[in-house]
């Protein structure tokens, strides 16, 4: 009977059997499909528009959309026909959707991308990757509680401070080599990022193989990220940063410091 109903408990904790769960999962995939769309039929658009196809940065703009639309679709396919899937299923997509939109942020939106100003690609693209995170958010707490015995739950701040350091990092290095300068702002905007993601990887490992330093490393190195990248954010979007327009870099770095910003009240807190 104690057996029976602990297999009872389990089935009901499957995301397609809570619905709230399941509306959290459904909006932000269904978010990512609609941006995922648009931003490939813009990236499309501008191939044909402006001839410029055989462009790797226009091509890879592409491929994210069409492949992280598949992916969408086909998840919420799934749900909407209420097959049972692992845990697994979720937090693996989850992060080849982040990663995938991470460096399409990354690309797409740097100086030698299609849409490296404001506008529906730009847009959209952003909107994609926010909406892979939320997913990522949602699914990564669910699967860890269910084995939270041999498994140590990973802070989903810093998996969003990861990702998005290393997508200012990969957007300055790209600024530095398009103006052959990688000196002062533009070092310093380089090492901002590569910093930040060095260090939620380490967090991240300190976590899952040394659970007892987790939280009191957490609470330290927070403090020291917020403050690092409240510095970060003044100097690279200052008037002579190297990202004082609306550009991929500027966003993330907005973007990173405030996501610390919740992490480091989060595990200061708690």
């Amino acid at each position: 009977m104690a057996r029976e109903e602990h297999n009872h408990a389990g089935a009901s904790e499957d995301i397609e059997e809570q619905p709230e769960l399941r509306r959290r999962v459904s909006g932000s995939l269904l978010i990512c499909l609609i941006a995922s769309v648009i931003e490939f039929a813009t990236a499309a658009d501008f191939c044909d528009t402006s001839d410029s196809c055989d462009d790797p940065y226009v091509a890879w703009a592409i491929a994210v959309g069409v492949i992280s639309a598949f992916f969408c679709f086909v998840r919420l396919a799934f749900i909407f026909q209420h097959f049972h899937l692992r845990d697994t299923f979720d937090v693996v997509l989850s992060l080849v959707l982040v990663v995938l939109w991470a460096f399409g942020a990354a690309f797409n939106t740097s100086t030698e991308g299609p849409f490296p100003f404001t506008g529906n690609g730009y847009i959209f693209t952003w909107i994609a990757f926010l909406a892979a995170m939320v997913y990522a958010a949602t699914a990564l707490p669910h699967a860890v509680a269910k084995v939270r015995a041999t498994v140590v739950a990973i802070n989903t701040s810093l998996l969003i401070l990861l990702f998005t350091s290393l997508v200012e990092m990969s957007v300055s290095a790209d600024v530095c080599s398009a103006v052959d300068d990688c000196s002062d702002r533009n070092g310093f905007a380089v090492a901002v990022g590569a910093a930040s993601a060095a260090i939620c990887f380490i967090l991240i490992l300190i976590a899952r193989f040394s659970p007892d330093l987790a939280q009191p490393s957490m609470k330290i190195m927070s403090v020291f990220l917020l403050v690092w990248w409240a510095a970060g954010a003044g100097v690279n979007t200052s008037a002579e940063g190297p990202f004082n327009s609306s550009c991929g870099a500027a966003r993330g770095t907005a973007n990173a410091c405030a996501f610390e910003s919740c992490g480091c009240e989060l595990s200061t807190t708690s």
